[in-house]
């Protein structure tokens, strides 16, 4: 996500050396804090509620949906490990024909799996698109 320039600090500390959360007073851009709420949901990071209520329960729809889709990626990353991981085992020159069959099977499910993350994945991404259009059209002048 792009963030436009921005004239105040986007993030408050919370004391010293304490995690940074977004604020919400950013000069006029509400578009820029949801992105910085999708950004940080897309970093792993859960949304702190420090907003007003008017506003918290967006934010953290915003965060919520972001957070799913660095879940997604993360899950993607573990089955690609063990798709490779059966790949390798599968090249071994000392497998039984039940093993042989059982990691074909195994690398097939696992093929089944990412591919259906990857879907989500896709699915998800158009969501946050939508989401980042959403924000636009709240934009303050």
């Amino acid at each position: 996500l792009r963030s436009p320039q921005r004239s105040k600090p986007l993030h408050k500390k919370r004391g010293p050396g304490r995690s940074r959360t977004p604020s919400c007073v950013v000069s006029g851009s509400v578009e820029l804090v949801h992105g910085v709420v999708l950004a940080t949901g897309l970093e792993g990071r859960r949304y702190q509620h420090v907003c007003p209520p008017e506003i918290d329960a967006v934010f953290d729809h915003y965060n919520r949906s972001a957070y799913e889709i660095y879940l997604i990626k993360r899950e993607l990353d573990t089955v690609e490990n063990q798709i490779t991981d059966t790949e390798r085992r599968l090249r071994a020159k000392d497998l039984s024909d039940d093993s042989r069959r059982q990691l074909r099977y195994d690398l097939r499910e696992l093929d089944r799996r990412y591919d259906r993350l990857r879907n989500d994945l896709y699915a998800g991404e158009r969501y946050l698109d939508d989401l980042t259009d959403e924000a636009r059209a709240r934009r303050t002048p």
